[in-house]
């Protein structure tokens, strides 16, 4: 195997987990179901149209919404990025007969990696929920009393929930990349008959 078609499935395999999750995220975190209370709605349409907070929210939390706006802003264009990747790398190993072993070995990494996050998320939710907000609000201003208004409106639960949603459909396309392998494999060497 030559060292570029190496490298290509390397950064396959790599970047499959992050793929997996950013496609998990984008279809399943704003679906309107998860945000029935009116605050929730004026949340939703705050981060994602920048409509005006009428809500009872304090000047520290509109502050962070800001700062969700941003990340939000930033994980889409990196879904943009990694899925053009994903799709040009997929391209080249399918040229080169290599998309099933890809596939294969993303499939193995990435329900590996699901595997560990699903530890965190079952021992340890608020491992995962600081970790997650101090890499991303480092400037610290994503922790707020018990009643606050936007606590209120999303408790920790809708956190706990919507994240083992996310996982479990990061882990499925994981386990469906591993599957397509096999399927590619087999009808690779039909073909070869």
């Amino acid at each position: 195997m030559k060292k570029t078609a190496l490298v290509a499935i390397i950064i396959f395999i790599l970047l499959s987990p992050l793929l997996f999750l950013l496609l998990s995220y984008q279809s399943t975190a704003f679906q309107e179901k998860y945000y029935a209370t009116p605050e929730r709605k004026e949340v939703l349409n705050f981060l994602q149209e920048n409509t005006e907070m009428k809500a009872n929210f304090t000047a520290v939390e509109v502050s962070h919404l800001r700062d969700v706006q941003k990340v939000m802003q930033f994980t889409d264009y990196l879904f943009y990025l990694v899925f053009a990747l994903a799709v040009i790398l997929g391209i080249f190993l399918y040229r080169k007969a290599l998309l099933p072993k890809a596939l294969f070995y993303s499939g193995i990494f990435s329900i590996s990696f699901f595997a560990l996050i699903f530890l965190f998320y079952f021992f340890s939710f608020s491992f995962l929920f600081t970790a997650f907000h101090q890499v991303f609000f480092p400037q610290g201003n994503w922790q707020f009393p018990a009643d606050s208004s936007l606590i209120q409106a999303f408790p920790g639960e809708f956190f706990i929930r919507l994240s083992g949603i996310i996982f479990g459909k990061a882990a499925a396309l994981s386990a469906i990349a591993l599957s397509f392998s096999f399927y590619l494999k087999i009808r690779t060497h039909r073909n070869k008959k």
